[in-house]
C-alpha cells in the first residue's frame, strides 16, 4: 500500500460549518469541506485541530494524498485523492461521495 494513503473513519458531522470530521487510528483527525456550493463537485480535505466546538480545519492535505475511508467493519466506502486546483489553490479532490447531511436527504 501507497505511503500517501491516509485510511479514516466518519467521526461527526459539523454541518453549520459545512463540513465533516474523520479520524485516523494513529489519532490524528480530518476536515472534509465544501468549498463552494457554486462548485458541487470538488471539496476540500484539510487536517483538524479540536477546539471547544468541534474539530477546526488546519492545513490543507498536500497533493497526491489519498484520503481513504472507511467503515467500522473496515470496508471501504470512498476515496478521493487530493490535487492544486487551479482557483481554490491547496487541498482540493474531487467530490466522490455525498456528505453526511447530504445522505439523510436523499
Amino acid at each position: 500500500m501507497s505511503d500517501k494513503i491516509s485510511t479514516v473513519k466518519f467521526l461527526c458531522s459539523q454541518r453549520r460549518y459545512c463540513n465533516d470530521v474523520y479520524k485516523a487510528d494513529n489519532g490524528r483527525y480530518y476536515v472534509r469541506s465544501v468549498v463552494h456550493n457554486k462548485y458541487p463537485d470538488i471539496i476540500s480535505w484539510h487536517s483538524g485541530s479540536p477546539h471547544s466546538e468541534g474539530v477546526e480545519p488546519d492545513c490543507p492535505i498536500k497533493d497526491g494524498w489519498t484520503m481513504r475511508v472507511i467503515e467500522e467493519n473496515g470496508q471501504e466506502l470512498f476515496a478521493e485523492t487530493v490535487y492544486t486546483h487551479e482557483y481554490w489553490d491547496k487541498g482540493i479532490a474531487k467530490k466522490a461521495h455525498p456528505f453526511s447531511w447530504e445522505e439523510a436527504s436523499i
